[in-house]
């Protein structure tokens, strides 16, 4: 598996466990970098679920979209609100894992404020 797909599957799992407030990764809420990491088997022709490339994609992509919904519920600074905001309008026009993973920096970098335990001395 190449650097970029572990490295956006790491931020992924990161954005979704800190959306749910979660200390360990939960596969059934779709915070699980493995989520992430199946684009990538699949794109290699190996698609144990079956599901096919685009259709993973947007599952991903659609966690993401929920993910920051559930943040925007959270106690937010203005510019925080406003930085959520471009995020969930610019991944309308995203369709590929690059472009997901620079959504999911963004919206790490807005929420960093909210970030807990170990996961905030790593993102400092």
């Amino acid at each position: 598996m190449d650097h970029e797909t572990r490295e956006a599957g790491l931020l992924y799992e990161q954005l979704m466990m800190r959306a749910y407030h979660l200390r360990i990764s939960d596969p059934a809420l779709g915070a699980d970098r493995r989520w992430f990491y199946l684009l990538y088997h699949i794109s290699r022709g190996v698609d144990l679920r079956e599901t096919g490339y685009m259709v993973q994609f947007l599952a991903i992509k659609d966690n993401v979209i929920e993910a920051i919904q559930m943040m925007q519920q959270q106690e937010l600074h203005l510019h925080e609100r406003i930085g959520l905001s471009r995020v969930l309008q610019e991944l309308d026009l995203v369709y590929n894992e690059h472009g997901l993973k620079v959504a999911i920096e963004r919206t790490l970098k807005i929420t960093g404020r909210l970030a807990i335990g170990e996961e905030a001395e790593s993102f400092r």
